[in-house]
């Protein structure tokens, strides 16, 4: 049998046998945490030391003791193991996840808990978010702060916004307010306008009121 898969980069069982070329050494503690490695149906296989002429790939070599089962690792290569809490916890009915350890949660303790971050898959750790008292939580897998503090930013809340940052978005609301101000002269200055013309109708009156007496005469 010829290998040239890499599989030891895999962390987790589904992963590692989507790999045609690649099977799980699940550790004894039958929690879901174990090592993808180079194998077959029959168990890990090993690349002998010695390559080939002109450095051609050579058969594989059947490895039992890779994965000792007399030592309980138990080596799955089409199905993984029915426990898959990565590590930190062990199984009720079969498959079910009783208690997830070390800061972990999820059906498989697969993430962090809200507060810390890492990968904890196949007995990875999480560490707690480093905000400086600015957030409470961080992104998962980077650690990156979700910084809730006014005027502070960066990964770790550790940088100050700049006055002119956070100054940027006032004027140009604020100057709105002139203009819309400005309309209320213009309207206010109709009001004189309409209001001269009532005390020229109201002089017409006694000029039209003079000619009476006259007629009378």
């Amino acid at each position: 049998m010829t290998l040239a898969q890499n599989c030891s980069g895999f962390r987790t069982c589904s992963q590692c046998l989507e790999q045609p070329e690649c099977g799980w050494c699940g550790d004894p503690t039958s929690t879901g945490k174990g090592l993808c490695m180079e194998g077959s149906y029959r168990g890990p296989m090993k690349r002998p030391s010695k390559q080939g002429q002109q450095g051609q790939t050579t058969d594989m070599n059947l490895e039992p003791g890779l994965c000792p089962k007399d030592k309980g690792f138990e080596w799955a290569f089409i199905n993984c193991p029915a426990c898959q809490c990565n590590g930190h916890s062990t199984c009720v009915n079969v498959s079910v996840c009783e208690q997830c350890r070390n800061l972990t949660t999820g059906p498989h303790c697969q993430t962090c808990m809200p507060g810390f971050h890492g990968d904890p898959t196949n007995g990875g750790k999480c560490q707690a978010c480093k905000c400086n008292s600015h957030a409470n939580v961080c992104q998962v897998l980077t650690g990156k702060c979700f910084c809730t503090t006014k005027g502070i930013k960066g990964d770790q809340c550790q940088l100050e916004t700049s006055p002119r940052q956070q100054t940027t978005a006032a004027p140009a609301s604020a100057a709105a307010a002139p203009a819309s101000a400005a309309a209320a002269p213009a309207s206010a200055a109709a009001a004189p306008a309409s209001a001269a013309a009532a005390p020229a109708s109201a002089a017409a009156a006694p000029a039209s009121a003079a000619a009476a007496p006259a007629s009378a005469a």
